[in-house]
Formats: C-alpha cells, sequence, structure tokens
C-alpha cells in the first residue's frame, strides 16, 4: 500500500508503519528511569528490522538494530507525553 493508491499503510498494533517490504519491532530493554518529585520518567527504546521473534535477544541475534532512542517523558493532565527524543 502507499499514497499514491489511496490505501493507508498497515501498523504492527504499536502504531509502527509496515508495508510489504519492512516490518519493524520497537523493544524496551531497560526499566524506566522515573522521577516522582519532577514528574518526568525516560525510556531507551531500540527500533530492529524485521523478525519472526518477540524476544529481545533473538533481536539482537538475528535483526539489524536501526536505531537506539532516548524517550524524555513529561506527567500533565494525568497523563504521559513525549517531551523529547535523544536519537
Amino acid at each position: 500500500a502507499s499514497e499514491d493508491d489511496g490505501i493507508p499503510p498497515r501498523t504492527d498494533g504499536n502504531g509502527l508503519q509496515q508495508d510489504s517490504y519492512n516490518a519493524y519491532t520497537m523493544t524496551f530493554p531497560t526499566d524506566p528511569i522515573l522521577d516522582e518529585d519532577e514528574g518526568t520518567c525516560w525510556l531507551e527504546c531500540r527500533l530492529y528490522s524485521s523478525s519472526s521473534s518477540k524476544d529481545n535477544q533473538q533481536h539482537e541475534e538475528n535483526s539489524e538494530l536501526l536505531v537506539v532512542m532516548g524517550w524524555s517523558l513529561c506527567w500533565m493532565n494525568d497523563a504521559w507525553y513525549v517531551e523529547n527524543l535523544d536519537w
């Protein structure tokens, strides 16, 4: 599917776009670093190329690591919001 044919691209259920050539897996390999006093949280996120396994160790062995990101979140209005992404 492409924008040209009017069919929206598929997602993997986590909002990551897939097409017939690519599938991506997002993992969060470490525990979040939470600062309750400041209302902030930091997460490490890794985006891997296609793999049939859901196991993080299998991703590292069988899939290509595409990017490592740090997500800075802030607590506002009873929800976590992405404040910053570090690539």
